[in-house]
């Protein structure tokens, strides 16, 4: 037992070897040896037994112990200086005879590797520390050799580069791991290339040749474009060249770790830079997808034949390389769109990925944990001879040093850590593509699909044609698509035949599937997923808008697939918060608009389909819409800040965006727009210039249509002082306008209003604003009533154009205006004094309206019907055939349209004797009873009214 150590022990380090005297003795026989050793060294007890149990570590520790300067070994073992070995190395660099040089170097490399080796095993260092000191003595040495060679070359030419792959790109290099390397240069002069390979041959040399003072490290540099085929240096236009015309999945995944380690670092830099596109895609290529699928299973297939061999930590089931797999995969598809999951380590991309929500916090966690007991378990077997060796050793004396210095005294207790840790690895990497289900090969010939569908249409269908058409289209996909695009094919014919509306939806689809050809990425991906087809065929039978979303937008599959859907719809801060995260990590403002947009379009994708498939009803669907709107316009709006921000100096101020119209009953449907007023208050006198540049930006950003289309319309025109008025106020003036000048029918707009966003004081303060500006005063019933009936009239006269047999359940004679305008009169006349009815939603209104019983209950009964009829109505028009108008003739309904109307509202007596009546003709029926519902409406509101 260490009584007393020298002077240069801290006291943190005497409690490690008072309490586990028993670690760190992990050999005796070295232990007692080295001991020996030191009798005549000049050394104390407690140095010489402090040394000798450094020595007891490995055979390799202890030999090399025997070459070093022990007295060093004391004052430096406890930390890793940057500064100081970068200084020994450039005095090592003035040594003029090249084996010196060598010979001078090889002794700091394993002084200092012998210094890592002590603090990991005796606790000073986390294994991430470890790995990170390692890397940067690599660094510091490779950097040394470059430029002693630059130094010492005869001719004087440009300066050879160094890209750090790998384990050192990452910065977590093992013990006795090779250096993964690629040379560069920037000439492109046909003289220099000669230099530029005979400087890499002459700095392989200088860091692999192996003599008595040992090696600095193996170079491997067949990560190069071309490997070993290709010359070892290479000019940084080959290199971007080479990987972006011909680069592989594989590369793409090398090069996730690449970074500069020596010579002109702003040229490596712009390097990397453009292969940035090439590694991250900024959109999602599934043929890439594909391509690490069958990585994965080539990975797969080797660790199941290497663990036949033992218990290999690295290439075995549960390995390190499936851990790195597994976060790298994730890194390279969701990459492109977001900039912080470009990281190098593995720690800081595994926090980056679960920043993300792309895995859980737990599984982040337990993924770390075991894959840094993976790498202290590698460091360990290779510290025992400095081999690159990964199988966990049979030879029982040597396996028990290997687990003591993992800090285990106990075999069988290792093995169960081991295997516990294995297995998360496993897990996880079995859950990469899990959700793929591959289609068997015997069944995707055109011969057998032909057979299938002759045996469901018969000889002489359509459906023959299409499938004909079909392979005919195969022709024209690219070579390393057609086998996917045939196992897509066969998936789509039958479910296309499962269904009762095949031959409609046969010709629907012949669309999407030219689309594909053109467009071929998406193919691999449908292959592979049978249910992202079924989803596919879902909105092609819907039709409408939908369908023209995903033919002119299938960049949209992108998040409407891949993404991890678990977003909380019902509120706003859910939608937020995946807002925030589609745009979070990229810093271009127009990558910014181009992913809102396709997160809407995605959004709007899902939403119809719940909707279609009744998994939600229609108040559930405006509500997820209306928070939808609203998190992207918040999220636009400090985006446009951003930009703003840049040119002009923020002023001190409040402000509040006041959501009218459906945005504000959080009634929005597809196609609504967002009806806005800006108020703010400060005293800067810059605040109006600053806040009407941000709200031009905020417009142009929201209603700028593009390739993806736009993200939504905007109406100002409620403004005070309308639509030739300033687009923002201050507050004051806000209030001064609707006490003096405002109209009844702005009073009506603000009994819908909302202020939008996250709670704040100025937000509460501009809400109670709101309600004593509507509600405060007491109405004259007459005025009331006649100012109402002629906005409503004016409205009927300037939007409706009257043509027979057609219908507008929106602005026409008792549609949706009609029962808006009476709940706003009631609102009005008597919310002064029943504060319930003081809600912005309809349907909250009418419950509300119930219990003051200003009117009867069977009326609010009929009035609550007749707007769910009419908004449901209007909801599956939109969802179907895409109108943004509310217009329409009954004969040209989808009948799908009437079919979930009838459905979802469960229509009543009235109704059914209307089909009776009808004999069964549903769109007469269906006619009949609108009508009915119309006329009912206006009498109300003229009953209300009167």
């Amino acid at each position: 037992m260490i009584k007393c150590l020298s002077p240069f022990v801290p006291f943190y380090f005497v409690v490690v070897i008072v309490y586990n005297s028993f670690m760190l003795i992990i050999d005796d026989e070295l232990y007692n040896d080295f001991l020996d050793r030191l009798l005549n060294e000049g050394f104390s007890k407690d140095q010489s037994e402090l040394l000798a149990s450094f020595a007891s570590i490995s055979p390799f520790t202890k030999r090399w112990l025997v070459k070093l300067k022990l007295e060093d070994v004391l004052k430096e073992y406890r930390t890793f200086s940057f500064e100081t070995i970068k200084g020994k190395i450039e005095s090592i660099l003035l040594c003029e005879d090249e084996e010196l040089f060598a010979k001078k170097i090889r002794h700091l490399k394993y002084s200092e590797i012998i210094k890592i080796v002590i603090r990991d095993v005796i606790g000073i260092n986390s294994v991430e520390k470890t790995l990170e000191e390692l890397s940067l003595l690599a660094d510091l040495v490779i950097s040394a050799c470059c430029a002693y060679i630059e130094k010492r070359y005869k001719r004087k030419t440009p300066k050879i580069s160094v890209i750090a792959m790998g384990k050192l790109g990452a910065m977590e290099l093992n013990f006795s791991s090779d250096v993964d390397i690629i040379y560069v240069y920037e000439s492109t002069e046909l003289d220099n290339i000669e230099d530029f390979n005979k400087k890499a041959v002459l700095i392989n040399k200088l860091l692999s040749t192996n003599t008595e003072d040992g090696f600095l490290y193996r170079v491997d540099n067949d990560l190069r474009p071309g490997g070993r085929f290709s010359p070892l240096a290479m000019s940084g236009e080959a290199v971007k060249n080479h990987y972006l015309l011909f680069g592989e999945a594989w590369q793409r995944v090398a090069l996730l770790r690449a970074r500069f380690l020596a010579g002109d670092e702003s040229f490596v830099t712009e390097v990397l830079t453009e292969l940035s596109p090439f590694i991250y895609s900024k959109y999602i290529d599934y043929s890439l997808v594909d391509d690490l699928r069958k990585l994965k299973e080539r990975i797969n297939a080797e660790s199941l034949k290497t663990d036949i061999e033992g218990i290999n930590v690295k290439l075995g089931k549960g390995g390190i390389r499936e851990a790195e797999f597994f976060v790298q995969v994730l890194q390279i598809i969701n990459g492109g769109k977001d900039l912080s999951l470009r990281k190098v380590k593995f720690s800081e991309s595994v926090d980056a990925l679960a920043n993300r929500q792309i895995i859980e916090l737990w599984d982040a966690k337990n993924l770390k944990d075991a894959y840094y007991f993976l790498r202290r378990v590698e460091n360990s077997i290779q510290m025992e001879e400095e081999r690159q060796e990964y199988l966990l050793p049979k030879n029982e004396k040597v396996l028990i040093r290997v687990i003591k210095r993992c800090g285990f005294d106990s075999i069988s207790e290792f093995y169960d850590k081991l295997e516990f840790y294995r297995n998360i690895v496993s897990n996880h990497f079995n859950k990469l593509f899990e959700d793929k289900i591959k289609v068997k090969d015997d069944g995707i010939s055109k011969e057998n699909i032909l057979n299938n569908v002759v045996k469901k249409f018969g000889n002489s269908s359509c459906q023959i044609e299409i499938v004909e058409r079909f392979f005919d289209l195969r022709e024209k996909v690219q070579t390393r698509y057609k086998e996917s695009f045939s196992k897509f094919v066969y998936e789509l014919v039958h479910r296309i035949i499962e269904k009762d509306n095949n031959e409609k939806i046969l010709k629907q689809v012949e669309d999407f599937v030219v689309l594909l050809v053109k467009r071929p990425t998406y193919i691999p991906l449908l292959a592979e997923n049978p249910l992202i087809i079924d989803k596919v065929l879902d909105i092609l039978n819907i039709g409408g808008f939908l369908t023209q979303i995903l033919l002119s937008h299938p960049e949209s599959l992108d998040y409407f697939i891949l993404q991890k859907d678990n977003i909380d719809r019902k509120t706003l801060n859910g939608y937020l918060k995946a807002v925030r995260s589609v745009v979070g990590g990229v810093p271009d403002y127009e990558d910014k608009m181009f992913l809102l947009r396709q997160f809407k379009n995605s959004e709007w994708l899902k939403i119809a389909l719940l909707k279609h498939s009744q998994e939600i009803d229609y108040e559930l669907m405006e509500l997820f819409l209306s928070n939808l709107a609203e998190a992207i316009l918040i999220t636009v709006i400090q985006i446009c800040e951003d930009v703003l921000n840049e040119k002009y100096i923020k002023p001190k101020q409040d402000f509040a965006l006041i959501g009218l119209g459906k945005l504000g009953t959080k009634e929005m449907n597809f196609h609504s727009d967002i009806d806005l007023i800006f108020v703010y208050d400060s005293d800067d006198e810059k605040a109006a210039f600053y806040n009407t540049k941000l709200l031009q930006r905020v417009i142009t950003a929201l209603t700028t249509t593009t390739k993806e289309g736009y993200l939504y319309k905007v109406d100002m025109r409620l403004r005070p002082t309308g639509s030739q008025g300033p687009l923002v106020t201050t507050i004051e003036n806000f209030i001064n306008y609707h006490k003096e000048n405002a109209w009844i029918f702005e009073k009506q707009a603000l009994t819908k209003a909302r202020v939008l966003g996250e709670n704040s004081f100025f937000k509460e303060k501009v809400e109670s604003i709101l309600e004593n500006i509507v509600y405060e005063n007491d109405y004259d019933e007459k005025l009331l009533k006649s100012e109402i009936k002629a906005m409503r009239k004016k409205i009927e006269t300037e939007l409706v154009t009257e043509q027979k047999g057609s219908f507008d359940i929106k602005a026409g004679r008792g549609g949706i205006i009609d029962i808006e305008f009476i709940v706003q009169y009631i609102k009005l006349r008597y919310g002064k004094s029943y504060t319930n009815l003081r809600l912005t939603n309809t349907e909250d209104f009418f419950k509300a309206l119930k219990d003051t019983r200003l009117l009867m209950e069977s009326l609010v009964d009929e009035l609550s019907s007749y707007y769910t009829f009419l908004k449901l109505l209007e909801t599956n028009i939109r969802l179907y055939a895409g109108y943004s108008k509310d217009s329409f003739r009954v004969d040209e309904l989808d009948i799908n349209v009437i079919n979930l109307v009838c459905s979802e509202f469960k229509l009543g007596r009235n109704f059914s004797s209307d089909i009776v009546n009808t004999k069964g003709n549903v769109k007469k029926s269906f006619e009949k009873h609108l009508k009915k519902v119309l006329l009912r409406v206006r009498e109300i509101f003229n009953k209300v009214l009167n």
